[in-house]
């Protein structure tokens, strides 16, 4: 009987915490936190700003909504330093400055930055990447760029040492090309082996657009 008993407390506090979880599951990541924007009638999700705290780690999967409104903004996740890929919603229209961007001591020669890929669904709403986005995120590799996309600011990819491909699905060339490695004190090159792909039947824009300095080539599907 007592063994009975064990184990049906057991199973009510397992069933508890199953329970919390698949609800505070929903639209909520562990490690950040939700701002109203848009005269409360959107959010922008960034870390969470409590002692002991560190942000989210590995696979960063933003939600489409979060109270049931809409997730359109990726805010400061800044020096979060163990996210590994972040994949974007389909409803996000802006990444701010500084978003994921590093200026830690030493954090391109570290590597303290895990970061590898960023991606969001070709038909995704993604409109703007604003100043120094992935500012030293010397780990990233592949970054998608959906139809919608319409500017990059300055620096957004500085000191990105291993950047290796930018998907751009929009056929009309995004603007900021000229300062995509750029940096207020110090110019940096793009990083060798990078290539920006491009739609087939954008590829001649490009290559005759500010972006004629990469290496364009064609996404095939």
């Amino acid at each position: 009987m007592k063994v009975l008993k064990s184990f049906l407390v057991c199973f009510m506090i397992l069933t508890s915490f199953f329970a919390f979880t698949a609800c505070s599951s929903k639209g909520e990541i562990k490690g950040c936190s939700y701002s109203l924007v848009a005269n409360g009638e959107e959010y922008e999700i960034g870390k969470e700003y409590k002692m002991f705290s560190n942000g989210p780690s590995g696979n960063l999967t933003i939600p489409e909504t979060y109270k049931d409104k809409k997730i359109t903004s990726i805010g400061s996740f800044s020096c979060c330093h163990k996210i590994t890929n972040v994949i974007g919603n389909k409803n996000i229209t802006t990444i701010t400055e500084n978003a994921f961007g590093c200026r830690c001591q030493g954090s391109t020669t570290r590597g303290i930055m895990k970061l590898k890929s960023v991606e969001f669904p070709q038909e995704g709403n993604l409109k703007n990447i604003e100043n120094y986005a992935f500012y030293k995120c010397s780990n990233l590799e592949k970054i998608v760029i959906p139809k919608n996309f319409e500017s990059f600011g300055r620096g957004v990819f500085y000191c990105c040492l291993n950047l290796k491909s930018i998907y751009i699905y929009n056929t009309t060339p995004p603007t900021g090309a000229s300062t995509l490695f750029y940096d207020e004190v110090y110019s940096h090159l793009a990083p060798e082996g990078l290539t920006i792909y491009v739609p087939a039947e954008a590829l001649e824009v490009y290559q005759n657009s500010n972006w004629s300095s990469y290496n364009i080539q064609t996404i095939y599907l």
